[in-house]
């Protein structure tokens, strides 16, 4: 087994769990800068460890903290609709025009959270 991947994935699960931040903001640059892997490929792996360490995540969260499980239902049933869409859309865009806006997309969230 391949230890630096391993501490890749460690490192993802701990930021997820301890910051909220999504497993793909660490994941898929590490996936496309240090293993070469295309956009599309990072962020299909990516998506896969997030669904299951967000689930993880959850349930400690769930067993330790008050959860908004109403709010919570409401987004889950836009956000599996949305994710379908989304992951059909991505597919059909260029690699190098989606990398384009994934980086816009980490710029635009990390100023807004600097200047808050």
């Amino acid at each position: 087994m391949d230890k630096k991947l391993v501490f890749l994935g460690f490192l993802g699960g701990f930021l997820s769990g301890l910051l909220g931040i999504g497993g793909g903001s660490i994941f898929v640059p590490a996936f496309t800068l240090l293993l070469a892997m295309e956009q599309k490929k990072a962020q299909g792996t990516a998506l896969f460890f997030i669904g299951i360490s967000a689930f993880l995540g959850f349930i400690t969260y769930y067993q330790l903290n008050p959860i908004q499980l109403g709010i919570l239902l409401k987004i889950v049933i836009g956000g599996v609709f949305g994710a379908l869409i989304g992951s059909i859309f991505a597919n059909k865009v260029d690699n190098h025009i989606l990398q384009k806006l994934f980086s816009l997309y980490l710029f635009i969230a990390g100023f807004r959270m600097f200047i808050l």
